[in-house]
């Protein structure tokens, strides 16, 4: 199996928001679709339908992304950033 490893970067999130508005965020900024993304946090899967408040991310955290290609698996870290206060 071939694991090739990418950098995201970072991506600005909501302390409230969902793994699946999350997932939606990456495909929208780095074009990964999101039934091919498995996000974890320390080996934890995040599962949809929780927040990643859930999760305990937070800035400065890294989310590993494993994502199911053709050409076998691609591993992607993400860096989280707080949004801007408006």
């Amino acid at each position: 199996m071939k694991v090739l490893v990418d950098q995201v970067g970072e991506i600005e999130i909501e302390s409230n928001e969902t793994v699946e508005c999350f997932k939606a965020k990456v495909e929208t900024e780095h074009g990964f679709p999101v039934p091919m993304q498995r996000l974890y946090k320390d080996q934890t899967l995040l599962q949809d339908g929780y927040a990643l408040s859930d999760y305990d991310v937070s800035s400065g955290d890294i989310l590993v992304m494993k994502l199911e290609t053709l050409k076998g698996v691609k591993v992607a870290l993400v860096g989280i950033s707080p949004s801007p206060a408006a």
